[in-house]
């Protein structure tokens, strides 16, 4: 929420601070783009529990709003990424890997993530969702290429 100065009312708040501009990637991932709807005289801003907004100063990165209070000069700054903090969990789609003895398999799993660094997720990588997954199924393949069939039957949990 915002508090928006203004000279005749006082401070109200904003309705509406940030809106979301979804733009599908894939049919089964959906990646979210925040953009700054704030009026130019809002000052004051607070920041929701586990989100951080990333705010640029004139086109280049300022700083990164943590939970609560934050103040900010209108004309200057706006806010270009909000990340959540939260951990997600992403489905890693099914796939085929083959063994160290040569057996094909089908394989798939389930990716949890959560961001850490606002800055790096926002800027460090395109689309991060899609990099971490990407780097989760090359990861699943060659740890099965690393062992064999029976092994794997029973040490299943060893790959968790």
């Amino acid at each position: 929420m915002a508090f928006v100065l203004n000279k005749t009312l006082g401070p109200i708040v904003s309705r509406r601070l940030l809106q979301r501009v979804i733009t599908t990637t894939t049919a089964r991932q959906q990646q979210l783009r925040f953009r700054s709807r704030l009026p130019y005289n809002t000052v004051v801003l607070f920041v929701p529990q586990q989100e951080a907004w990333v705010v640029e100063r004139m086109g280049k990165f300022f700083k990164t709003l943590n939970p609560g209070l934050n103040i900010l000069l209108p004309v200057l700054d706006s806010i270009r990424y909000v990340q959540s903090l939260k951990e997600i969990a992403i489905e890693i789609p099914s796939q085929t890997a083959i063994s160290k003895d040569n057996v094909t398999l089908t394989i798939d799993g389930v990716l949890y993530l959560k961001v850490y660094d606002a800055y790096l997720a926002s800027y460090g990588v395109e689309d991060a969702e899609f990099a971490v997954t990407q780097l989760a199924q090359t990861t699943m393949r060659s740890e099965i290429g690393k062992i064999a069939l029976d092994t794997l039957f029973r040490e299943r949990e060893s790959l968790n």
